[in-house]
């Protein structure tokens, strides 16, 4: 198990600037299979060229190196993702972030933190709150344990999208230097058969469902990542039918019809 600063409560980063160009905002976004036009593109849109909020949260565990950290191995688990405000890709963002508590859990421990966005005038328009899984390689193996059977995440849901990841949109990708996304044998020492992509990935392009074609001024989205996507696998994208307002829910589904993420779109609204 990961020994570092970051894995106990209290912890916390120094502010950072983020500072991001179009054209690397598009190619990372690519990699998720989502548009930059959405966000005005490496050039700008006609509604100008504002941050892309679901890729920020590859921020947080690149900012955590930056301060010093060793994310080796760990595992993202779920996040909620507000933004308060759209902020124009030209200003920049401070990022710093905070490790609120940790959990022991059946396959390691749990740490839960939060990362904050800020922008000019000592706003914070955009929050990010992770649950990271540091693993215990001991507590990786077995299988199911039984129960009753599970239900069928497509029930109730319709198919939206489908796409194949290959190694070099993960590769490609990018991000925070963690080798359980690029290096097979360190994936599976951990009992991974291969490299994983990494959860924000799965969470920009269920996020990219949200765009039309413009992305949202302001939202609030919340994610559970179920099981690994490996660099190789089939994405299905599904959407709940019927669904009231404030509480709809998409799904991403591997080849084998099991749910691997979800996202429940809390709040969303565009000018």
């Amino acid at each position: 198990m990961i020994d570092q600063a970051f894995t106990q409560p209290g912890f916390q980063t120094p502010a950072m600037t983020l500072i991001r160009d179009g054209d690397e905002q598009t190619r990372r976004l690519g990699c998720c299979d989502v548009g930059g036009e959405a966000h005005g593109g490496p050039h700008g849109g006609p509604r100008g060229n504002y941050w892309a909020p679901g890729i920020l949260g590859t921020d947080c565990f690149i900012h955590l190196g930056d301060a010093g950290q060793d994310i080796s191995g760990s595992v993202h688990v779920d996040m909620r993702l507000v933004q308060d405000a759209r902020v124009p890709l030209s200003e920049p963002l401070t990022i710093q972030g905070t490790t609120e508590r940790t959990e022991e859990v059946a396959k390691g421990r749990m740490l839960f933190q939060v990362f904050r966005f800020g922008s000019g005038n000592g706003r914070t328009p955009i929050r990010c709150k992770i649950g990271v899984l540091v693993p215990n390689p001991e507590k990786m193996t077995g299988g199911r344990k039984p129960g009753a059977p599970p239900v069928d995440p497509r029930d109730g849901f319709l198919k939206k999208a489908e796409r194949t990841l290959v190694p070099d949109d993960v590769t490609t990708y990018g991000g925070a230097g963690n080798p359980i996304h690029h290096d097979p044998a360190f994936a599976q020492s951990l009992g991974y058969r291969a490299p994983i992509a990494h959860g924000v990935m799965t969470a920009a392009w269920l996020l990219g469902a949200l765009d039309n074609p413009y992305a949202p001024s302001t939202l609030d989205v919340r994610f559970t990542f179920n099981r690994p996507v490996f660099w190789d696998d089939l994405m299905e994208l599904w959407v709940e039918e019927g669904a009231k307002p404030g509480a709809v829910r998409y799904r991403a589904l591997n080849a084998d019809g099991r749910m691997t993420a979800e996202m429940t779109v809390v709040d969303v609204s565009y000018d």
